[in-house]
């Protein structure tokens, strides 16, 4: 406890730094940065997925939405619920794949460029 104290009283911003550590050590460096790059792409990974997610989550939200607007009118009113649901629902929904983001845009002309750099 006292060399803690002892740390504390001389210099308090040095009380959580090892003194084993070497501050110019490039591997130290590198190891860093490589950690830090990954948790970067695994967070974007993990953003994409969520984004997908939210727009099927919306686009299933906007298709049942749609059939229970068509049987509030229809037991308001004596047209088929077939025909409310036919104009109240969109005629194609897509619950396929999102459209290509800008990132996916970049690396499909960073590849075509890479190959045009080989074949030339």
């Amino acid at each position: 406890m006292d060399k803690l104290t002892g740390y504390v009283a001389n210099d308090p911003s040095q009380v959580l730094i090892d003194p084993n550590v070497n501050d110019g050590d490039v591997w130290t460096e590198l190891a860093t940065l490589f950690t830090r790059i990954s948790v970067l792409l695994i967070l974007v990974f993990l953003v994409q997925i969520l984004v997908g997610l939210y727009r099927y989550s919306l686009r299933l939200a906007a298709f049942y939405d749609s059939r229970g607007d068509a049987l509030v009118l229809h037991g308001a009113n004596e047209i088929s619920m077939g025909k409310w649901s036919d104009t109240l629902s969109p005629a194609d929904i897509d619950f396929g794949k999102a459209p290509v983001s800008p990132s996916q845009h970049l690396e499909n002309l960073f590849s075509k460029w890479t190959e045009g750099k080989k074949a030339g």
